[in-house]
């Protein structure tokens, strides 16, 4: 997409863009493989396949995502700002409203119900999970803890839009591309000296510095969509070089399964994050034939929409899973497949039921926080168009 000047004859709406509707499905495929790596009983497999991290991938697919889908909101704030010369404050202003309204009501309103039926976890870390920085006290302890463990990939997230909408939105255009490619250096080098000083596991891949290669590979993508002849040499690239990346992957993971962990795990998470970004490209642009029928689904879809509701919720839900089966005289096994299929549809039955009567009301707020103060579009080079988020 080109850098749009006061000329262009017309803005496309930041707050109201086209629908990438395969990104969806991608964002519940992650969310199931992060369901699968919390109830399945892998370490009965063989070939060292309980040593395959499944929910670090779809955490990973979350991070690429969330890169990509943000950065373009935010260059498109930029544009505006800069073709009718808004004030500064009103993009970065009307984002954070806007992630507010998305993000906010559910977490704080499960930490809240955690806190009035009495789960210990809540009342014993309630500052660092209302202050977004409980990934930090995992790092510290280097324990996870039930329950609220999975909350450590959000507050990443909300550290990391802390700092970024400010550089996109202020940082000049052309320092983008190399700013991006020293936050993903940054990723495998924090891991690697960190475990290099010995750090434990959290330290070393749930900080915010450890995950800056997922969330940058995805806003490298963004910002490379801005023009056609950048968005046709990132897609270029990427068909070039993701077999090789891939292989070596394969390569990565094989070491990682005999246990040879360390800097074949650290090369390993950067690896991915290239893959996903492949994959999301590919998705932007449009898968064709079963790859297409599949992301396409508009039940795969919906599970997709409602997929921030599933990963916030489900180590409750699979709880009362197992509560609910031990109430009907069934006892259910803490982990196994029938734990995590009792899980998943229960999961989506609370959070489908979540987003119906909670989220989607206070996520239609988002119109009262427009980035755009008049109506007016953009030309996009492909044909599908961004995911509000």
């Amino acid at each position: 997409m080109p850098s749009v000047s006061a000329a262009s004859p017309g803005l496309r709406l930041a707050a109201e863009p086209g629908h990438m509707r395969q990104l969806d499905s991608l964002r519940a495929f992650a969310v199931f493989l992060v369901l699968a790596a919390h109830t399945l009983n892998t370490e009965a497999l063989p070939w060292g396949l309980s040593k395959v991290p499944v929910g670090e991938f779809g955490v990973q697919l979350f991070f690429v995502l969330s890169g990509f889908l943000i950065t373009r909101i935010l260059l498109d704030c930029r544009d505006v700002r800069e073709a009718m010369s808004v004030g500064w404050w009103l993009p970065v202003r009307q984002f954070y409203a806007r992630r507010f309204l998305r993000i906010f009501p559910l977490y704080y309103g499960v930490i809240a119900a955690a806190l009035v039926v009495g789960i210990r976890d809540a009342s014993r870390y309630w500052p660092w999970l209302i202050s977004y920085t409980f990934n930090i006290y995992l790092a510290h302890t280097g324990e996870w803890v039930s329950y609220f463990s999975h909350f450590w990939s959000l507050a990443v997230e909300e550290q990391f839009y802390l700092v970024w909408p400010w550089l996109v939105v202020f940082c000049p255009k052309k320092w983008l591309p190399a700013t991006l490619g020293g936050m993903i250096l940054m990723g495998p080098i924090w891991r690697a000296v960190a475990l290099g000083f010995g750090a434990n596991h959290i330290a070393a891949y749930c900080l915010t510095p450890a995950c800056l290669d997922a969330l940058g590979a995805g806003s490298l993508l963004s910002v490379f969509s801005r023009s056609q002849q950048q968005w046709n040499w990132i897609q270029t690239a990427l068909r070039r070089s993701v077999f090789w990346i891939l292989l070596l992957s394969i390569f990565l993971l094989l070491q990682v399964m005999r246990g040879k962990s360390g800097g074949y795990h650290v090369a390993l998470r950067s690896a991915t994050a290239f893959i996903f970004m492949a994959l999301i490209s590919t998705s932007a642009r449009g898968f064709k034939g079963i790859p297409r029928r599949i992301l396409e689904n508009s039940a795969v879809r919906y599970i997709g929409k409602i997929s921030y509701g599933i990963y916030v919720f489900h180590p409750f839900t699979a709880t009362a899973a197992r509560w609910m089966a031990r109430s009907l005289g069934h006892e259910m096994p803490f982990l196994g497949l029938t734990t995590f299929l009792a899980a998943s549809v229960t999961t989506i039955a609370v959070a489908a039921t979540s987003w119906t009567l909670f989220e989607k009301p206070l996520n239609d707020l988002k119109k009262l926080f427009p980035y755009n103060p008049r109506p007016a579009r953009m030309p996009l080079y492909s044909q599908s168009r961004t995911t509000s988020s």
